[in-house]
């Protein structure tokens, strides 16, 4: 049981709050110059905003970003605690334009299991120098005492990880599966840009002064997806090994992963939060978003 684990994290964040710290789920990236705090959230084009927040930032005044990700130039400075809030105060200050980039959670979802466990074996050592971060192999071993049966990077389907998901705390579970409202901690932001808009946040970004023309960044390549099976298709693409879906050129798209109504009804529930949140800032009916997992 999570219990005595999910305790203790309540207690480090009652912690955080009286000693005035910001909330740990997520790194506030702050420019004084912009007037602009940016919250990162994991598989949310973390990379890519991450490094146009630090080409616009005056302490990044040495990064280039056609040769180096956002990991890898604060790895080699050590600057990233002058780039992000060290307190929550300054999360509570109205002269700054608080911004986040949200994401469809089941695209989310699907996208991190492609990216950490099936990506894991490509691993390059380009990969390895660059700081990408992939499941050690404690995670797998986690999943498999939760689940009651062995897994590995090699044989852990969607469906399994579904099912570990559901099965622990949200507060507890990779940050790369973790629901986007654990991350936004009811802090009110004046800005809600999603990955599917990318053009109107880089017009809000580009109204605050930030420089977006023909900002090019070396980051993680973007995940290949196919388009999606034919109506009919019998491959139930959730409950392949991660192994066998390595071996596609290019992967299936999210809505594959949902074909089972099962699936889409499991993990629709356990991102109910993070899917009401997203039809509200994209103004998108309910019923028409799940249409397309349909």
């Amino acid at each position: 049981m999570w219990v005595g684990s999910l305790f203790r994290h309540h207690i480090s964040r009652a912690k955080r709050i009286a000693q005035n710290k910001p909330p740990y789920d997520g790194n506030f990236w702050v420019s004084e110059k912009h007037k602009l705090i940016y919250l990162s959230i994991p598989k949310n084009a973390n990379s890519y905003f991450k490094s146009l927040f630090l080409y616009n930032h005056p302490v990044a005044f040495d990064y280039v970003p056609e040769l180096e990700t956002a990991n890898e130039y604060l790895s080699r400075t050590a600057k990233k605690g002058e780039l992000t809030a060290t307190s929550a105060t300054i999360l509570r200050d109205k002269g700054y334009t608080k911004f986040v980039i949200l994401r469809d959670p089941l695209a989310r979802l699907v996208s991190a299991y492609l990216d950490k466990v099936v990506n894991s074996a490509r691993m390059s050592r380009h990969d390895e120098r660059r700081g990408k971060a992939y499941h050690s192999d404690g995670f797998f071993n986690e999943i498999s005492q939760t689940l009651g049966v062995k897994v590995d990077r090699d044989t852990l389907s969607f469906s399994q990880l579904l099912r570990y998901l559901e099965k622990t705390s949200p507060f507890l579970v990779d940050k790369h599966y973790r629901a986007q409202w654990i991350f936004l901690n009811r802090i009110p932001f004046d800005y809600y840009g999603t990955m599917e808009n990318i053009p109107d946040v880089l017009d809000f970004l580009k109204s605050r002064g930030l420089r977006t023309h023909s900002f090019t960044a070396r980051s993680p390549k973007r995940t290949p997806y196919t388009k999606p099976l034919p109506s009919g298709s019998n491959r139930n693409i959730a409950d392949m090994p991660a192994s066998d879906l390595r071996l596609c050129d290019r992967y299936p798209p999210a809505q594959e992963f949902f074909k089972q109504p099962a699936t889409l009804e499991r993990a629709a529930k356990l991102y109910k939060s993070d899917i009401s949140i997203f039809l509200k800032v994209q103004a998108l009916d309910k019923e028409a978003y799940f249409k397309r997992y349909r």
